[in-house]
């Protein structure tokens, strides 16, 4: 039951890291631009 509810939990946890990884890119690349800008200034 203990290995059940840890393969469930392995799972969402993986998918969930997958869907922000795949949403924040975009936010991630944009921070990094700002920044860029910013010091290039």
């Amino acid at each position: 039951m203990k290995f059940l509810f840890a393969a469930a939990c392995l799972i969402s946890c993986s998918s969930c890291a997958y869907y922000h990884w795949w949403r924040g890119d975009a936010v991630e690349d944009r921070a990094v631009d700002e920044l860029n800008n910013r010091y290039a200034r």
